[in-house]
């Protein structure tokens, strides 16, 4: 076995413990490789915004090369790399949310539109996400809550009015609910299938044809009528006044005498 010795340390060792270079006559460097490795990282110690900025030009000239490479390593230690990311953590977390906070407020915006986009992107994923942690965590669902309606105390009734100008098919199906489950009545109906039953009847009032104001529950909530939207219909607030909960209604009475 041939030998060389190492400038740095002294030691005779074996070739295969330098780094090859070939503008050297041996080939080799004149420092082995323990020494070697020992004086680049200290080197990076003193150095770190220009080994940053080095490691940064040579990810961007390789970085399809270095994707896959992550990639395929990655897919070979998944179940250590998670293991030990999961350690890292636990060991960390204080620092962690420190490091996370400090990202946010240097990367806002592209924090956001990243979020944004992956929130569009899986909806229904995150729909379920949020409604399995809302019943884990009723306790600090609840206390989140209360905070935003603190930040935004000013801004919360504004976007509100302006929710229910802009969705009146919807404000108009969340109070028939609401009136519905007041009741423990069956069945439900969305702001989609009330607006379908208002257009049916040409969006007036089914008894007297004047413009149609409210939706009614043609049997009563009152006498155990559901919330399906066979029971629903448009009606104007003097002819709801009227009916009120009755029930037989005769129907043919009631158009005769407002007809009369």
């Amino acid at each position: 076995m041939i030998y060389k010795c190492c400038s740095k340390c002294g030691l005779e060792k074996a070739v295969n413990e330098f780094h090859k270079n070939r503008n050297n006559k041996d080939s080799l460097q004149y420092q082995c490789k323990d020494c070697a490795n020992a004086t680049m990282r200290k080197w990076n110690h003193d150095n770190p915004e220009r080994c940053a900025a080095t490691a940064k030009k040579s990810y961007q000239r390789n970085n399809e090369r270095h994707a896959a490479s992550m990639k395929e390593y990655y897919e070979a230690h998944r179940e250590e790399r998670l293991a030990a990311m999961k350690t890292w953590r636990e060991a960390n977390s204080e620092k962690l949310v420190v490091d996370r906070k400090k990202y946010y407020q240097e990367n806002k915006k592209r924090v956001n539109a990243t979020n944004k986009k992956w929130r569009q992107d899986h909806q229904e994923e995150k729909a379920t996400s949020d409604a399995k942690w809302a019943l884990e965590n009723p306790e600090r669902c609840k206390a989140a809550r209360a905070r935003y309606r603190v930040r935004h105390e000013e801004m919360i009734p504004v976007r509100d009015a302006q929710w229910r100008r802009d969705n009146p098919d919807k404000m108009r199906a969340n109070g028939i609910r609401r009136r519905a489950r007041k009741q423990n009545a069956p069945g439900d109906a969305t702001a989609e299938q009330i607006a379908a039953r208002w257009n049916l009847y040409g969006n007036v009032c089914y008894l007297c044809g004047a413009p149609a104001e409210v939706t009614d529950h043609v049997i009563p909530l009152a006498t155990r009528g559901t919330n399906w939207p066979a029971n629903l219909r448009p009606i104007c607030n003097h002819c709801n006044s009227v009916k009120g909960a009755i029930w037989p209604y005769d129907f043919a009475a009631a158009r005769m005498e407002l007809r009369a």
